[in-house]
């Protein structure tokens, strides 16, 4: 029996996170530098004893937002051995009504033969796919008969 896949979209970016905590440590060190300077220090230590509590106060409720928004997974792509199945259009496709299959730079293009409406593409960076291009191609090329052009850029050394 050949494998089944169903990718899901990424349920949380934590990157917003990151991103605050960097704002405030940077805001506590502009304080710093600003109450060295500052002649009435007292007025200063209020909002430097502030700082830390608000921040803690909104990480809270962005964890208590993050824990009551749980969702059900949302699925994205079904492949089966029967065809695609992309959860925003209503009907699977079939592998012979698939006419070209594309993976460029982890985004998934489908081309239907004579139905334009039912082409599709999907980033594969906001799924949950933990396979690989070249392993996503051959699970692919193990159901659909056609030719999958596969291309992705070579990471960049930052030269």
């Amino acid at each position: 029996m050949k494998e089944t896949l169903t990718i899901y979209k990424k349920d949380h970016d934590y990157g917003n996170v990151s991103c605050l905590v960097s704002l405030f440590i940077f805001t506590c060190i502009i304080m710093m530098i600003v109450a060295y300077f500052l002649p009435e220090p007292p007025v200063l230590k209020i909002f430097l004893y502030l700082t830390p509590g608000l921040f803690v106060l909104f990480m809270i409720i962005k964890a208590a937002e993050f824990y009551t928004n749980k969702k059900e997974k949302v699925k994205v792509l079904s492949i089966t051995q029967e065809g695609l199945h992309y959860y925003q259009h209503t009907t699977p496709l079939r592998w012979d009504e698939i006419s070209e299959i594309e993976i460029i730079d982890k985004k998934l293009s489908v081309t239907v033969k004579g139905k334009p409406a039912a082409d599709f593409s999907l980033n594969l960076g906001q799924t949950t796919n933990e396979y690989k291009v070249d392993e996503l191609a051959k699970l692919l090329g193990s159901y659909f008969s056609g030719k999958i052009y596969v291309y992705e850029k070579a990471e960049s050394c930052g030269c």
